[in-house]
């Protein structure tokens, strides 16, 4: 049952930006802040409690539960479920109770008898006590949109606090009261394009949980797509952009707050499904802003490549030759550099995807799903309302043909075209994954077999291809490093033999197994071929 919250009520919308000192310095001088109201906003001191079992049975399950004193002589204890993690604005269920002076803190019998229960029975005899506070300045302002939403505007600073251990809050929400979502989005772009801005996916609570310890905010992989068969092309296309995104911001803390490679890694990846996505779905209905957002997701996951690269060279790349080698100084001269590069690239990754380059993607994406902008901007809008199974079969069917005409001469590719061939083997697998619940019945056991061997294979491929590029990006540093600080001395010359000697040979292994790998896959049925079995058939 972890993680699930069976009762439904009354949702918050709520989009966050993040402020360094300096932005909440410009922003209080911009035009927006006087637009918005909060010039003139009176600041009210809050002070919450975030209470919960000292086993964590709350947090074990997505429920935070606070009693905050609003700073005008009223308490107020909120329940909320937690939405799903990656989301730009989150979607929790919540409810609020003001409570009497004398009640006690917190008072359970005040919730929904629903929550009430559940709550009662997850945390059985285990009291429920405080755990971490926050103390925190609020300005608020109501802003209405042109379009007639209205949208609540909260400027907070001040800090998470447990025990003697605390974080710093410098924080602007926007809260949809009435209106469609998309103009949070919009509001948020108008900030983003005025000062920099980082989009908030830690909330407080998940702040106060975390401390004293370090926030070890771990990479997050994408969960499987469950794509119906009866979904419109429509339908598919957002939830596909929905679950790419949340991958994307999923993976933002553990890059920029705990610098975790699998989680540039994880981003990466995400951005890459996006791009094929992006790509597929843009040609079959014939949108440019798709394919433009495509161009933008592959510059993005680009500017991370060099420190996925390093990462490898480091751990993969230079791991086991050192490990075999300990005491050469040619390779521990190699390995410095490589920490140094390291260092060099990393630094540039963090400028991007904190950068408002990075944050404008995201939310302009997004404000573009939710306003399924693509039923205007599609040369041939009527597909949009098509199956998803017949988009899927003419982009899986397209992708495959490619792959076969690179795979053609197999056995005399050159190096570039290697690396041609793996990115169609990752295109092909990604819009595999996307679209293989689409072709899955329920009870026949044969075609989810099928499914299973045909992306197990795809999924050999490309780690096969990987491998390789792996020794290729290696070559490619080592050449780097020799123009840098040279090859002259022996143990350096040395050092690049062996490096490069080991990995080679690792890749001629490697590719020597590639034409049976590939012949094995070419014997297996696309599996969006096989006629997908009636209700009548199956019943």
């Amino acid at each position: 049952m972890t993680g699930e919250t069976t009762p439904t009520g009354p949702q918050e919308i709520e989009l966050k930006l993040e402020l360094t000192a300096q932005a909440l310095k410009e922003f209080r001088a911009s035009a927006p802040f006087e637009r918005m109201g909060l010039d003139c906003a009176p600041k009210h001191k809050l002070h919450a409690t975030y209470f919960d079992t000292s086993e964590r049975h709350l947090k074990a399950h997505n429920i935070v539960l606070r009693v905050r004193d609003d700073g005008q002589g009223r308490l107020i204890q909120t329940l909320k479920a937690s939405g799903t993690p990656g989301d730009i604005a989150s979607v929790r269920e919540e409810h609020e109770t003001i409570l009497s002076p004398q009640a006690p803190l917190p008072t359970l019998e005040v919730l929904p008898k629903q929550w009430h229960d559940l709550i009662k029975r997850l945390i059985g005899p285990s009291p429920l006590k405080p755990l971490f506070e926050t103390h925190v300045t609020r300005q608020i302002a109501l802003q209405t949109t042109p379009g007639g939403d209205v949208i609540e505007v909260a400027l907070d600073q001040g800090w998470v606090v447990a025990g003697t251990a605390k974080h710093q809050i410098r924080e602007i929400e926007f809260e949809l009261i009435s209106g469609t979502p998309a103009a949070l989005y919009e509001l948020a772009l108008e900030l983003v394009h005025i000062v920099p801005v980082r989009i908030g996916m830690v909330s407080k609570s998940q702040r106060g949980y975390a401390l004293p310890t370090p926030h070890l905010h771990t990479a997050q992989k994408a969960p499987r797509v469950a794509l119906s068969p009866c979904l419109s092309v429509e339908e598919a296309l957002a939830d596909i952009i929905r679950q790419s995104l949340r991958q994307i911001m999923a993976n933002e803390p553990a890059v920029v707050e705990t610098r975790q490679p699998d989680g540039i890694h994880q981003m990466r990846v995400a951005l890459r499904r996006l791009r094929a996505s992006l790509q597929g779905f843009g040609n079959w209905v014939g949108d440019p802003a798709l394919l433009a957002f495509s161009v933008e997701a592959k510059a993005l996951a680009e500017s991370l490549g060099g420190t996925r690269d390093m990462d490898v060279f480091e751990r993969d790349i230079m791991g086991p030759v050192i490990k075999e080698f300990p005491d050469h100084t040619g390779m521990g001269k190699i390995f410095l550099k490589s920490k140094r590069k390291r260092a060099e690239v990393w630094k540039h990754c963090l400028a991007t995807v904190t950068s408002n380059d990075f944050a404008s993607f995201l939310l302009r994406l997004t404000l573009y799903v939710e306003k399924k902008a693509w039923a205007t901007n599609a040369s041939t809008p009527s597909r949009l309302s098509q199956l998803v199974t017949k988009a899927a079969r003419s982009i899986l069917k397209r992708r495959r043909a490619k792959l076969q005409t690179l795979a053609q001469n197999l056995e005399t590719l050159s190096l570039e075209e290697r690396h041609d061939m793996r990115k169609h083997v990752k295109k092909l697998r990604y819009m595999s994954v996307f679209f293989s619940a689409a072709f899955f019945v329920d009870g026949v056991t044969s075609e989810k077999e099928s499914q299973q061997k045909y992306l197990k294979h795809l999924a050999k491929l490309q780690n096969r291809f990987g491998a390789l590029n792996d020794v290729a990006m290696a070559q490619d540093v080592l050449q780097q490093f020799a123009m840098t600080i040279g090859r002259k001395s022996s143990d350096l010359s040395e050092a690049y033999g062996l490096v490069l000697g080991w990995h080679m040979r690792r890749a001629h292994v490697e590719w020597a197994r590639m034409p049976k790998l590939w012949n094995d896959f070419q014997e297996l049925p696309n599996f969006w071929e096989v006629p997908t079995p009636s209700k009548k058939q199956n019943s």
